[in-house]
């Protein structure tokens, strides 16, 4: 019968084998596009049928991996990430696949994968100048350099789009990309001008990917373009054009006219001089003299062109000279008429004429004032020791000499004096009335000697905002006195004394007047003149703060992506003090924004979802200027972020299991769902349902309703989708399965299963135990053991039983609770080659004595009539029902709770809350509660019992103002079953003046001021806060002085004149005081300085007073600087000086009377030194497959030895892409790429520090400092072990494997690191043909560790078979289960074991010529091709090594695995003609084998030989006994014969006796004991003897 059964399953699976074969392999779609980032585990868009099918080839890596998606067919998995822009041996960068998938039947199909690039890669700018210097004679269009870019994607994903910001003097040429790398050309657009901008600075930004795509990335570059002065000036012209030159009539043709002046201020160079031609003016090219050709004939303005010409660079300089014909009385220009009036003067100019030698006017000038000086005086600058004002009446004064001898002996022609008051100024100009004669020659009598200047041109300075000082001085080659005169445009504001020494005479403001540029005329006693060109810059002070363009910007921006905003701000200073820098006061976490220093608001894509319910950003942005002390402005910043629908709906559950339990009418509603969308605002987040199924319904509120036809059974088991779709634009959507009863259509299968079983269920006949697994299609049940605590295992079988088809349990009998807790089941559920063991463990619950009563059975109720559905009439409490958890825990305040604290609260302080937080309505130990805290930083602590919060660490309301609390809650204690409820608590702090007042002032012991300083007067301004209210709290101000005090401004003041307090340093102390007590001290010291204009202590023109000087380092000077002192009357030689090098100063003294000069020495740092690295290499850690841009650590930061920040700033690059700084400043590594570890364990880049100005020059040292980094890729347990060998095949020995024997080890892989090692295991049942054993009885065991298989008893079976698992650390199977073993079956990815017993009879010997490593080492190979030569499945049993040859001892087996004879397997291997079996012998050296000839035991014949012999050899004794016995008995006659004879005849010698002669005489003896007779005496007679 089992035979009948074995033979139709044969027939049956081999029928299934046909059908399966039959199917043709279809693959839909056959060539598929996959994007880069597609999900590691997820399935790709693709089937294949029929589901039997493998990759043979095309993915050597193993991406991807068939799975089985349905009953017929199956799809692709992921394994590995996927990258499009790997670059392969070809340089081109892509990643495809063409898979040959293999199907049943030799059956072959080809699907073509390509993978698709997504922009996940930020291009990089590479060899790119940061600095670069260019001509401003550079034409338009000139190259300037290169740009480039590396962008690893591809398609337009690696295309960067280049564009210029910030500067429209440059453009980019036509870019040209290939192969990710993508360049142009920086060219000029507009001409430069040194003069105008020497550095243009302005960044090269670079946008990859489809510029109408959310998938963008923008970098930008920072040039610097330094502008190279070219030698391009034209002469500059000394000569004033401004006014009109008079030609006299009595001027006569030959005559000069004027003498122009010009320099080339670049080269010095001599002048050419021209003009154009006409009838009146002619001029000398040389002399710039120019002379009178015709006079004209009328006083009509004559114009002509003049130009100065550079001898050395050819450029010239172009002006006009405006010419008027006038008389001879004429020669000194009047006041004209119509002129504009001036604010203090009736006219802006004045002239007096001085007669020359005698120090009196010639005409009396009286003044004019247009305001009445009863209110102010105006006062005389310049000549006040030879010349003041006389007051006439409210509005006139009079110029009068005071000291007549000094003006007759001075020449003061063209002197200026300048009449000055709060009101306004005018000038009066000195003139020599012996040059007012008109009948004087134009060109007066020259002196040997014409004064000329040193220097063509002066350049000085003058600080901004300061009094009156001195500038410098200008000196003149003469051979007599020469005076001086300043002439230009805002000369007035500039003095020259008679030696040449320039002094403002008003404060200049830097923002109206950036420099002067005037002429110095110097003029001796003959009228001689020479000029020079006077340059004075005006040095700017930090006096402007910068100044926005708006006070608040606006800007709106989509979710997730990146604008940009231009901020400006502009300062009216210049230089540092004018250089601004943007920041960002507070910068809020989790959101991408930032500013770059120019004012580049950056805003990268911003998730709406992440900011709450506020759609805005609100930033401060502040402008800083670089001044001393720094100047700042601030503007708010609004960003609004436009929710865009970016997040789909996301169900509660992907699947819901409903159970019915109850017949459902049309509207009835079965079930409840929720899905939520993440977006911000409505209607992208609001969300509709749509059901699979027309006979349901989904409300909004996420109601399952039924809907018809009919009623829905509360049998029914069925499962449809829900889809869960948003209302934005574009919809996205999302779905959940609905499944009703799946407790009735399970269709997952659990291995370890847990259900329970009611003793008063067990009394009746088959009552069911429900478990998961029952009703599986197509599965079978066997139950192969049971077993119970205490119990048999036949005995608790009798208790148990199962449907093999159905899979239902039932009990047999009835089962006590209070012997039996429990009832484990070792169930076998099969389907075709399937197995699949299940452990069920069945809970006996005592319910026999449960048994509700109701305390009151008899109640009358009432209820009123308006009572509504739903209206709880009366509690009925029933006894005998075990308690539910079945209500919540309630917090108080409706979950939330605010509380305030004091910041100086003590440890241990309780919150003031409604305590306890929580109740629960439920009864005894279900309304126990359990509280816990979570969300704070560890300043409280909650009671887990009573709900007390309590304060354990010191608050500061100066660093956290609010603390947020979270507080669970949980029923039961925290046991199951339990419910968890979530409060929040809000704790805010109550400041208290806990902190003291802060002086920030860092030069208070540095403070400096004159001795003539007037009362009122600001020495310097305090700064200091309190971080208590905010910053804002009032503090009192004492600076503990006489002489100076803090007003309400913070101002430190002179309060009492410093008159005597010159030299001194007079120091105190500054107290600030809060409202709460607290206070700060602070020393300070004031150095008074003498004053300005006292004529006792010298006077110090250079060095000025605290001026910085500025030296290179590394550079030997003779001489740093030079005193100079003002010369009064020759008193010079009487000055001393010494160095005070207590205080830093130096000291000019004239007798006891000294003058303190503070300076300053600035060495200037020299770019001398390179970054270098302080050690050579460094090493970190990158995690395998994670992607996106990421930081990989913080390598060692190179240094720089240089001083100023200029020339210590370095920046970091590398030698690959893979690996990137994204601040070239910052020693932070960055890396975007995706590692795989078993590809690659470790990188070594070269990191390269440099100087980011590129710039520094060290002779001795590289310019650049390098470090290796070893990257090490840490591993992720992304693999699955796998098995060495798909089948394992061992053979032992019949009787020779006893407990403990070593059978085989299997060994699996793993590309992983297994810091543990992998796991071994016996899964399901070890079969035999006779046997089922269970994993605790089976019969061989396998080490969990080694993988080792040993016997745990003798084997007595022939054959066994199991099923191994290994495991790795991540929980990754490799499993196989076989029953019965086909070896045409293919397990891709499972070990399938046979262990077979076999006997010396079923083995043969097989002899190579080849040594025995060489036969060890292709044991597997040689195998093989044994089984392809015979057709057999060949098992190596063992080798053994001899001298010239080795033996290997084998065995075969047939397809069904049955022991093949030796005589055939040996014949048919004989008999091959197969390329293996010439393989064997050609590469092995196999020899012919033969046969084996049975050859009879040895023993055997031995004994058959022995008894042969015996019995021969007993027969001849036998013989030989019985002839010998005869003879002896017919001797012994004969003998007795002759005996008798002797008796009756005497015998003697003589006598003749005829015997026979045979025989001799024998004599007879008595048996009587006589003595012998004598012996007879001789006779004749010879007698014959016989001897016995």
């Amino acid at each position: 019968m089992s035979q009948l059964f074995k033979f139709s399953y044969f027939l049956i699976l081999l029928g299934c084998l046909k059908g399966t074969d039959s199917a043709q392999l279809l693959i839909e779609p056959s060539f598929l596009l996959v994007e880069e980032d597609w999900p590691v585990g997820t399935h790709l868009p693709v089937t294949i049928c029929p589901k039997n099918v493998k990759i043979l080839s095309g993915d050597p890596a193993s991406y991807f991996t068939v799975v089985k998606i349905n009953e017929t067919c199956s799809t692709l998995q992921l394994n590995l990430a996927l990258d499009a822009d790997k670059e392969n041996a070809d340089g081109l960068r892509g990643q495809s696949f063409s898979l040959v998938i293999a199907g049943p039947k030799k059956s072959r199909a080809t699907l073509e994968v390509q993978i698709v690039d997504v922009n996940d890669n930020s291009p990089q700018f590479s060899n790119t100048p940061s600095s670069f210097e260019i001509s401003e004679n550079a034409e338009i269009g000139t190259d300037i350099f290169k740009v480039t870019t590396l962008d690893p994607d591809t398609g337009i994903s690696g295309i960067s789009r280049f564009s210029v910001e910030g500067d429209s003097s440059f453009t980019l040429a036509k870019r040209k990309c290939s192969s990710g790398k993508c360049s142009t050309q920086l060219r000029l657009a507009k001409k430069l001008d040194f003069e105008e901008k020497p550095i243009h600075t302005f960044n090269i930004t670079a946008k990859d990917g489809d510029p109408h795509s959310n998938r963008t990335h923008t970098v930008a570059h920072t040039v610097t373009i330094h502008v190279k002065n070219e030698n391009d000036e034209p002469p500059k012209f000394l000569t004033d054009f401004s006014q009109v030159f008079p030609i006299f009539k009595s001027t006569k043709p030959g005559d000069i006219i004027a003498k122009l002046e010009a320099i080339d201020v670049e080269n010095g160079a001599e002048i050419q001089f021209g003009m154009k031609e006409n009838e009146h003016l002619k001029i000398d090219s040389k002399s710039g003299n120019v002379l009178l050709k015709k006079l004209p004939t009328d006083d009509a303005l004559i114009t002509v062109e003049l130009y100065a010409t550079s001898s050395k660079n050819g450029k010239s300089k172009t002006v006009e000279m405006k010419l008027r014909l006038m008389n001879d009385e004429a020669t000194l220009p009047k006041i004209a008429e119509n002129q504009e009036k001036p604010e203090l003067c009736e006219f802006p100019i004045y002239e007096a004429h001085l007669i020359q030698g005698t120090g009196t006017f010639s005409t009396p000038l009286k003044i004019k004032t247009l305001k009445s000086m009863a209110e102010e005086k105006p006062r005389l600058i310049g000549g006040s020791e030879s010349f003041d004002l006389n007051v006439i009446d409210d509005f006139h004064v009079e110029l009068k000499v005071l000291n007549a001898e000094k003006v007759a002996s001075q020449v003061l022609d063209s002197a200026q004096l300048l009449v000055k008051s709060q009101s306004g100024q005018c000038r009066i100009v000195l003139r020599s009335a012996a040059q007012m004669t008109p009948k004087a020659s134009p060109i007066a009598q020259k002196l040997k000697i014409i004064p000329k200047f040193e220097k063509s041109e002066y350049q000085f300075q003058v600080v901004e905002n300061r009094e009156p000082t001195v500038l410098g001085e200008v000196k003149v080659i003469s051979d007599g006195p020469v005076t001086y005169e300043i002439l230009g445009e805002n000369g007035e504001k500039f003095q020259i004394s008679n030696d040449g020494e320039i002094q403002n005479l008003e404060p200049i403001d830097r923002e109206t007047y950036e420099k002067f540029e005037l002429i110095v005329k110097a003029t001796d006693l003959n009228g001689s003149s020479g000029k020079s060109q006077l340059i004075i810059h005006v040095k700017d002070e930090n006096d402007n703060s910068p100044i926005f363009d708006k006070e608040h910007y606006f800007i709106t921006v989509d979710e997730g992506k990146s604008e940009k905003l231009k901020i400006t701000a502009t300062d009216a200073d210049s230089g540092k003090n004018g250089q601004i820098v943007y920041s960002i006061d507070q910068k809020i976490d989790n959101l991408p924004i930032d500013i770059s220093p120019d004012g580049m608001l950056f805003i990268g894509a911003i998730d709406r979802e992440n900011m709450g319910n506020s759609n805005e950003v609100n930033l401060t942005v502040t402008a800083s200027d670089s001044g001393e002390p720094k100047r700042s402005a601030s503007a708010t910043v609004t960003i609004r972020v436009k929710d865009i629908n970016d997040n789909s709906p996301v169900f509660s559950n992907s699947r819901y299991s409903i159970p019915l339990d109850a017949n459902i009418s049309p509207g009835g509603i079965i079930g409840r769902l929720e899905a939520t969308d993440a977006d911000s605002t409505s209607p992208n987040n609001y969300v509709t349902y749509t059901s699979g199924d027309p006979k349901f319904t989904v409300s909004d509120s996420g109601e399952i309703l039924f809907t018809g036809p009919g009623t829905l059974e509360k049998s029914a088991s069925l499962e449809f989708n829900v889809t869960a779709q948003d209302g934005g634009d574009p919809m996205n959507s999302a779905n959940a399965l609905v499944v009703i009863n799946e407790h009735r259509s399970m269709k997952s299968i659990e291995n370890e299963l847990t259900t329970q079983i009611n003793s008063n269920d067990t009394g009746g006949e088959k009552s069911e135990i429900k478990w998961l697994n029952a009703g599986m299609p197509g599965y079978t049940y066997e139950i192969i053991r049971a077993s119970a605590d205490g119990f048999s295992d036949s005995e608790v079988a009798t208790w148990i039983s199962i449907d093999s088809k159905s899979g239902r349990i039932y009990t047999l009998k009835k089962v006590d609770p209070s012997r039996v807790k429990q009832i484990k089941l070792h169930i076998s559920m099969r389907k075709g080659k399937r197995e699949v063991p299940v452990e069920l463990i069945i809970n006996v619950m005592d319910t026999d004595d449960v048994t509700p009563i109701y305390s009151t059975p008899t109640r009358k109720l009432s209820v009123t009539e308006s009572a509504t559905l739903g209206t709880t009439v009366v509690d009925m409490p029933v006894e005998g029902i075990k308690e539910q958890n079945e209500i919540k825990p309630i917090f108080k305040n409706s979950s939330n709770f605010a509380v305030s604290l004091l910041e100086s609260s003590v440890l241990g302080t309780v919150l003031d809350l409604p305590y306890p937080l929580a109740t629960d309505r439920d009864s005894s130990k279900f309304s126990t509660l359990k509280y816990s805290m979570t969300g704070d930083e560890g300043y409280f602590k909650i009671d887990e019992s009573n709900s007390t919060i309590r304060l354990v660490a010191p608050l500061d309301f100066e660093t956290q103002r609010v603390h947020s609390l979270s507080i669970k809650c949980v029923d039961n204690q925290g046991r199951e079953p339990h419910h968890e409820v979530f409060a929040s608590v809000t704790v805010t702090v109550i400041d208290v003046n806990d902190n003291a007042p802060v002086i920030h002032n860092t030069d208070l012991t540095h403070l400096s001021i004159e001795e003539d300083a007037q009362v009122g007067q600001v020495v310097t301004v305090l700064v200091i806060s309190d971080s208590d209210e905010g910053g804002v709290q009032k503090t009192e101000i004492d600076v503990n002085s006489t002489l100076f005090r803090a007003d309400s401004d913070k101002k430190l003041v002179v309060i009492a004149s410093l008159k005597g307090h010159a030299g001194q340093r007079i120091c105190s102390t500054v107290t600030a005081t809060d409202v709460g007590g607290l206070r700060a001290t602070s020393p300070y010291c004031v150095t008074v300085y003498p004053a300005k204009n006292t004529h006792h202590n010298p006077l110090v023109i250079t060095p000025k007073q605290n001026s910085i000087h500025y030296f290179d380092e590394n550079i030997v000077y003779d001489e740093l600087l030079k005193v100079k002192v003002l010369e009064e009357d020759g008193d010079i030689g009487n000055v001393t000086f010494r160095l005070d090098e207590m205080f830093k100063k130096i000291l000019a003294c004239r007798i006891n009377n000294c003058t303190s000069t503070h300076l300053f020495i600035s060495v200037n740092d020299r770019n001398d030194n390179c970054p270098m690295f302080p050690k050579q290499d460094v090493r970190l850690t990158v995690l395998e497959n994670e992607k996106g841009k990421r930081q990989v650590g913080r390598i060692p930061a190179a240094l720089d030895s240089d001083f100023h920040s200029d020339n210590t700033k370095v920046c970091y690059t590398t030698d690959t892409p893979l690996f990137f700084f994204s601040d070239p400043t910052l020693p932070i590594l960055f890396t975007n790429s995706s590692f795989d570890r078993e590809h690659k364990k470790q990188h070594q880049i070269s990191i390269t520090a440099y100087d980011c100005h590129l710039s520094c020059r060290d002779p001795h040292k590289p310019i650049n400092g390098t470090i290796v980094a070893l990257i090490d890729v840490l591993d992720i347990n992304d693999n699955f072990p796998k098995f060495s060998e798909k089948i394992y095949t061992s053979t032992v020995v019949q009787g020779h494997v006893t407990t403990g024997s070593h059978i085989l080890t299997v060994q699996a892989t793993d590309l992983d690191e297994e810091p543990e090692g992998l796991k071994y295991s016996i899964r399901g049942f070890v079969r035999s043909p006779s046997h089922s054993f269970v994993a605790a009885e089976s019969p061989i065991s396998i080490d969990k560790s080694t993988g080792e298989l040993s016997a745990t008893e003798i084997l007595k079976d022939s054959s066994y078979s199991f099923t191994v698992v290994v495991t790795d650390g991540a929980g990754h199977e490799d499993t196989a289960s076989v029953v019965v073993i086909d070896l045409s079956y293919e397990l891709s990815t499972n070990a399938s074991f046979q262990i077979s017993v076999v006997t010396y009879a079923q083995q043969t010997e097989l002899v190579f010529d080849a040594p025995f490593e060489l036969i060890m080492k292709n044991e597997k190979k040689i195998a093989e091709n044994l089984s392809n030569a015979t057709g057999l499945q060949t098992i190596v049993d063992k080798c053994r090594q001899n001298a010239n040859f080795t033996l290997m001892l084998v065995h075969f087996m047939d397809i069904n695995g049955q022991f093949v004879n030796v005589d055939r397997a040996v014949n048919l291997l004989m008999s091959s003609s197969a390329e293996s079996r010439r393989e064997l012998r050609s590469v092995y050296g196999l020899r012919e084998a033969f046969p084996p000839v049975p050859i009879p035991s040895k023993v055997p014949q031995y004994i058959l030989i022995a008894v042969l012999l015996f019995f021969v050899i007993s027969i001849l004794s036998m013989c030989i006994w019985c002839r010998q016995r005869n003879n002896y008995e017919r001797k012994l006659r004969h003998i007795s014969a002759q005996a008798s004879t002797v008796h009756t005849v005497t015998l003697g010698r003589g006598g003749k006796q005829t015997c026979n002669p045979g025989y001799g005489e024998i004599p007879i003896i008595s048996r009587h004991h006589h003595p012998p007779p004598a012996p007879p005496p001789p006779t004749s007679a010879d007698l014959q003897s016989t001897e016995l």
